[in-house]
């Protein structure tokens, strides 16, 4: 069974948690941001939330990361944050291209 963009886009994978709003590093309200949450644990944004405190909605709410595609002499194309710096473990964007074995990347 393959299982592309499309149809991951109409299956909701996420579950309903029970996480309760606290405060962040700077005094925000938040919930849903470490592994309390089953589905920020299990790496599935929250969708059924409703909380506007909910720190697992990054690709709904558009909160990604800035990148440009550039050449690299010697190397070939890479991808290059336009942003300052992108911290350890931090939501860059979703990946929804084909995954290739490291055998076919080299055949194509």
């Amino acid at each position: 069974m393959r299982i592309d963009a499309d149809d991951r886009a109409t299956e909701d994978y996420s579950s309903e948690c029970s996480c309760k709003v606290s405060n962040d590093d700077n005094g925000n309200s938040v919930k849903c941001n470490d592994n309390s949450c089953v589905n920020w644990a299990t790496l599935t944004e929250c969708t059924k939330c409703d909380s506007s405190t909910c720190q697992n909605q990054r690709i709904q709410r558009g909160l990604i990361k800035s990148l440009e595609v550039m050449e690299v002499e010697g190397k070939g194309f890479g991808l290059f944050s336009r942003e300052e710096m992108i911290h350890k473990g931090e939501f860059i964007r979703e990946y929804v291209g084909e995954l290739v074995s490291k055998q076919e990347l080299e055949k194509r």
